[in-house]
Formats: C-alpha cells, structure tokens, sequence
C-alpha cells in the first residue's frame, strides 16, 4: 500500500490495518454478561461520586480525588481520523523523572461538559514505578449464566474478505458474543458517526483508546460525556432516559443480528485520558471509561506478552462495524510502553483488549489496548505490524488514579 520510503505510526481512530495470523477458536460457553440499560438504582459508590457546587466552573471531588476546573470542553464533531505520526513518533520514550511521569499519568477528566484534571500529580506513585514497581495482577469476575440460550463452536461463522495484508483470518463471533468473556467487549459509538471497541475491566470501569475519544490537540470526538442511549447505538433520541441527554452509546456483545443489545445500551458519566496524551504521545494512547451502573462481569488484567493472544472488536469492513468478530495471535515484540502484535485488525477495533487465558484458571486478562498499525519501507519492500498500548505498571497507576478502579 505504501511504495515509497517511509516510516511511521497512524492511529486507527477505527483501528488498524490487517494482519495475517492463524489460529482456532475455542468455543467460550462460560457466563454472559447481563446488566439493564438505564440503571434507575446506581450503588452507593457512584451515588457519592461528584461533590462540586452549582457553579460549573468550580473544582470538584471525583471518587475521593480532588479535581481543579482547566475549561468548558472543546469538541470536535468531526469523525476520527488518522493521524499519522513521524517515524521518530514510533517508539515514544517514557518521561525519565518523577516528576515529569507524574505529569503524564495526570488525568483529565470530561464530565458534564467540563474539563477537569487531577489537582496534584501523584509523584509518590511515579517514582515508585521507575524504582520497579510491578503492577499487580488484577482478577476477573464471571458474570451469572446467560438469560438467553448459550451458543456453541458450530455458531461461529468465519466469512473472510479479501486479503489486504496477507490471510484474513478473523471469525464472526454471531450469538458466542454473549458468552463471557466477549460480553465485556463493548461497541462504544459516538454521535459523530465514529465508534471504536471498548472493554470492562471493572464494576464501574472500562477501557478504551485515547484516540478514540481525544483528538492528539485536546479535543473530544462527539459528545463522547453524553447521556444515556438506551435503543442502541444507532437510535439515539434526546432525552433517552434518565433525564440524561443522549450521546454515545456504551453496548455490551452489540451485534447488528437480533438481539442487537442484549444487555443494554449504557454511556459514562466520565472519561478520562492520561495527560501525556495531548500532543500525541502514543505512550499514553489509553482512556478510562467510568459509569454509574455496575457491571457484573469484567476480566482482569495482566502484564505478559507470552502465549496466544485475542481480541474481540468490532472491524468497519463487517457489515460497517455492527459485528463482532474474533482473532488471535502473538505478540512479535515489546517495549516500555507498546505492544506489536499480528493479530488481524481493522478500523473499529481500537480500544479493544488485547488479552491473555490463564490455562491454569480459565481466567482471563487484559494485557494492552488495541492502538496502531505501524510499518517500516524501504523503497517497494514494507513491513506491517499492529501495536496496543501496554498494560504494565504506568497504565495500573493511571487507571487506579480514577477512583473507581480496581
């Protein structure tokens, strides 16, 4: 695709180009997840989130964390779109100070239409992370059985498409996407028109891109703060429910064949990117989705690169994102902060997790967020890759920075 010499990383604000892999499937007939739209009864730690006054400029408490009003958001209602980074952007190098670690890992946090970021970097963890600090294994929860009835291996369709960097081999997940652990993977759609894969890591927690929400110059794509949208993600009506206005739309196991929303439609009352991120620091390409709802069933996550990996998302050359479908590989190479991988993917599949099975325990963890395709050319001779961002000790530290995780 690419003839001449280059070098470079472009985000996949629907996510990256194809790669080709082999694998099998295995037919996950474990729980499902199942959680209402609309929660009309959120626990009590949700309830005791927001402490602010009346002025919507004013700071505010955010789970137990002191945040100080930066501005009124700034949105952008274009779709995402690449943005392609230079070569020497390819492999971002850490901050190497506490203090500057510190400062990247801060976030920012859009709620309600506001731009907040956390009052005081937390310099404590920072140093503690480049003196060594490994990031603990966080576990999983299996939600309860599926309502509906569970799928099996002979459900899943494989429907492959053309080859554009090797063998296409992703499969259709059909009805196995409400089986756990594919009912944590959300297909996370943005009034723009954009949408990306998002999954729950948490009760209250998920994970997703910094891209997909957060253009590199600090502006949200769509009303990514919005309401709830509880008739899916393409019928969005103001005023959904809730007395929330409608935005994006957060759906578990989202397919376009019936049930298209199994599990409900659901949006986050916050989103928050790293501080580092602005200004396109792929080292920091990662955001945390909060809701008030509770979630039932989530995986956990996990620092290793060893094994099969998988992922679950939702590609845009699959009936234009309304499918979930499934692929596997390994992870080629790793570093501080990134990931290259070859599992087969495609716009629509940023944000999603890269995750690992525990053979011992069945269980199953996050280990990266889906993030770029990279390559290297030299003249007509090129190299493709797909990247995630890493989950490792800075992410745990960011993601736990929020409040409502782990």
């Amino acid at each position: 695709m690419w003839a001449k010499p280059t070098a470079g990383l472009s985000n996949l604000g629907r996510s990256s180009m194809l790669n080709r892999n082999r694998f099998a499937i295995r037919a996950v007939l474990a729980l499902s997840l199942l959680a209402p739209a609309c929660d009309s009864s959120p626990p009590a730690k949700a309830e005791q989130a927001l402490v602010a006054s009346a002025n919507p400029h004013a700071d505010i408490v955010w789970y137990g964390k002191n945040y100080t009003w930066r501005r009124e958001a700034r949105i952008s209602h274009d779709p995402i779109v690449e943005e392609p980074i230079d070569g020497t952007a390819e492999s971002p190098t850490a901050p190497q100070t506490p203090e500057d670690l510190a400062e990247a890992l801060r976030p920012i946090l859009l709620l309600n239409g506001q731009e907040y970021i956390l009052a005081e970097p937390d310099v404590a963890t920072a140093t503690a992370i480049l003196a060594g600090f490994v990031a603990p294994q966080t576990q999983p929860r299996r939600p309860p059985d599926p309502a509906m009835p569970s799928a099996s291996s002979d459900q899943i369709e494989s429907r492959t498409s053309a080859q554009i960097i090797g063998g296409d081999g992703r499969l259709y997940l059909s009805t196995l996407r409400v089986n756990y652990p594919f009912s944590t993977n959300a297909h996370y759609q943005l009034l723009n028109g954009s949408w990306c894969t998002a999954t729950i890591i948490g009760p209250h927690t998920a994970a997703t891109a910094a891209h997909c929400v957060m253009s590199t110059s600090g502006y949200y794509f769509g009303d990514v703060f919005g309401g709830n949208a509880c008739n899916g993600p393409q019928d969005c009506t103001a005023y959904a429910c809730n007395n929330h206005v409608c935005g994006a739309g957060f759906a578990p196991a989202f397919d376009s064949a019936s049930p298209s929303t199994p599990y409900g439609t659901f949006v986050p009352t916050g989103v928050s990117v790293p501080s580092g991120w602005v200004g396109g620091n792929y080292s920091y390409d990662y955001a945390m989705l909060t809701f008030s709802t509770t979630f039932p069933g989530w995986i956990g996550t996990y620092d290793t690169s060893t094994g099969t990996q998988e992922m679950a998302g939702y590609p845009q050359d699959k009936d234009a994102g309304h499918e979930m479908w499934y692929k596997s590989g390994t992870v080629t190479a790793t570093t501080s902060t990134r990931r290259q991988h070859n599992l087969d993917t495609m716009h629509g599949d940023s944000g999603a997790a890269l995750f690992w099975t525990d053979t011992s325990t069945g269980n199953y963890y996050l280990t990266g967020i889906n993030s770029t395709e990279n390559h290297s050319c030299f003249f007509w001779s090129c190299s493709y890759w797909n990247e995630a961002s890493r989950w490792n000790s800075t992410t745990y530290a960011f993601f736990s920075a929020g409040g409502t995780w782990p």
